[in-house]
């Protein structure tokens, strides 16, 4: 009799027994899964993060580049008149000046800068002696108060440097008068070359006139 009563007893324990491994295997499943779903959730969580980061971290620096372009295109657009204004003008018209007859005889050589200031319309407005001898000096600049320019398109007003330089031949001039020679290398030089004349005054005096500072002895 008391084996009878015990079996079922030992069966139940061994039925209870697994149900309860059942239900911790059970358990331990759910608690695995919930654990990688959160740290897909997690992960997921920190990939939108950085991709986040990332998003604002581009924008920042579309927004730096879009400020340094701007940047650069002010600062070639400044540049650019600048640059214009350093182009010389173009020469539209020539006169060339005759080598001073004072000059030729006292034997003066050399060269003289001019700076023309030019209208937009291409007129010589003033012109400034930067060197030479004062007895080039004035027929170099009332040749070039005739010269006419074309300035750049994007600029009102311009300059324009040209250099005369006077050179006498070696031959003797023996009419009333001889023409010079010209030659011209544009866009700013002009060479006037003339005959010499026969010695007309003293040697002393002629290097007075081409070194009006020395004194006479």
């Amino acid at each position: 009799m008391v084996a009878v009563a015990l079996l079922p007893l030992a069966a139940f324990a061994a039925l209870a027994a697994f149900e309860l491994d059942s239900v911790s295997r059970g358990t331990a499943v759910a608690a695995q899964g919930a654990i990688l779903q959160d740290e897909q959730a997690r992960q997921q969580g920190s990939v939108a993060a950085a991709a986040g980061l990332i998003d604002e971290r581009m924008d920042q620096i579309d927004a730096d580049l879009g400020q340094v372009v701007a940047q650069l295109r002010q600062a070639i657009a400044a540049a650019a008149p600048a640059q214009e204004r350093n182009v010389p003008p173009t020469v539209v018209r020539i006169v060339g000046p005759s080598y001073p007859y004072l000059a030729i005889l006292a034997g003066v050589e050399g060269s003289v800068t001019l700076l023309a200031d030019v209208t937009s319309a291409g007129a010589v407005e003033r012109v400034r002696a930067v060197s030479g001898h004062e007895l080039l000096v004035d027929s170099a600049r009332r040749a070039l108060q005739r010269w006419r320019f074309r300035c750049t398109a994007s600029v009102d007003t311009c300059q324009a440097e040209i250099v005369f330089t006077f050179k006498l031949l070696d031959e003797i001039c023996n009419k009333a008068s001889c023409d010079s020679e010209l030659e011209i290398d544009l866009p700013s030089s002009v060479t006037i070359r003339a005959k010499r004349l026969p010695p007309m005054v003293d040697a002393s005096l002629q290097a007075y006139f081409r070194n009006p500072g020395q004194r006479v002895r």
